[in-house]
């Protein structure tokens, strides 16, 4: 492994895209921990206590929505965008054409999927205010309307954002952007997750703690033989007459048989 990782390394190219992907996720967490200044992180921390549905948000939008700050939507608006355009490209039949139309076609559809991100991420920003205040604890207090637009627009800006961050990932760094922001806003709390689980785990947990992780490891053993699976399937082709041969071949994958007749 180690073996591995030094010869990455030692690829120029390669150490240049490494450290792009490690550049572009450190500014993602940076703009992570920037609160946005109506809000008010006391009330909001007693939310996070009292509801797990927000711990999971937040899980998702890589810590932004713990200190609500201008990525606190995270890219969940852009995936949004992203799968109904998926499911309209079944229905609409213009649309059917230009993901079949190559590389311009495709950059039409990305292009699609940006107009759509933003009423989405409008939406979605007005209706979180909405829910935080809700509660006794709100955590925009005597917010004004134009107090809401100014955080509504500023997370529609983190999230365009973070879009055009996972960009230039893809361009420039390693693997596809929009995954690997998901990805460090995941693990980026794992460390916490794991001290805090040594820190209340007791002996009757154990069977249940051995089983789970063993789950765990049997899903994604599972998902990954399944994903580089493979099967050969024999495609058969019509008869070749050759002078007064007649051939039917039939191919595999990775093999070609020939009989004669």
């Amino acid at each position: 492994m180690w073996k591995t990782l030094t010869n990455i390394w030692k690829a120029g190219e390669l150490r240049q895209k490494l450290l792009w992907t490690v550049a572009l996720l450190v500014l993602f967490r940076f703009m992570a921990i920037i609160p946005i200044p109506s809000a008010n992180l006391e009330n909001l921390g007693k939310i996070f206590e009292a509801n797990s549905f927000f711990r999971m948000l937040n899980l998702f939008s890589g810590g932004g929505l713990e200190k609500f700050s201008i990525v606190a939507l995270g890219i969940s608006p852009f995936i949004t965008a992203s799968i109904i355009l998926q499911l309209l490209t079944v229905l609409v039949p213009q649309l059917e054409e230009l993901s079949k139309d190559g590389q311009q076609g495709q950059k039409t559809i990305q292009r699609y999927t940006r107009y759509l991100m933003v009423p989405l991420a409008i939406v979605q920003g007005w209706g979180m205010i909405y829910t935080l205040n809700a509660g006794a604890s709100p955590v925009f207090p005597d917010i004004t309307f134009l107090q809401q637009v100014m955080v509504v627009l500023t997370l529609v800006a983190g999230t365009a954002f973070l879009v055009w961050l996972g960009d230039l990932i893809t361009e420039k760094g390693v693997g596809n952007g929009t995954s690997m922001i998901i990805f460090a806003g995941i693990v980026i709390d794992y460390p916490r997750y794991i001290g805090n689980f040594g820190q209340t785990f007791e002996g009757s947990q154990l069977v249940g703690t051995i089983l789970l992780i063993a789950m765990m490891i049997i899903i994604v053993g599972t998902i990954v033989v399944m994903n580089e699976a493979e099967r050969q399937i024999p495609v058969a082709y019509a008869k070749r007459i050759r002078g007064n041969r007649v051939c039917y071949i039939q191919r595999f994958f990775n093999c070609t048989n020939i009989k004669k007749l």
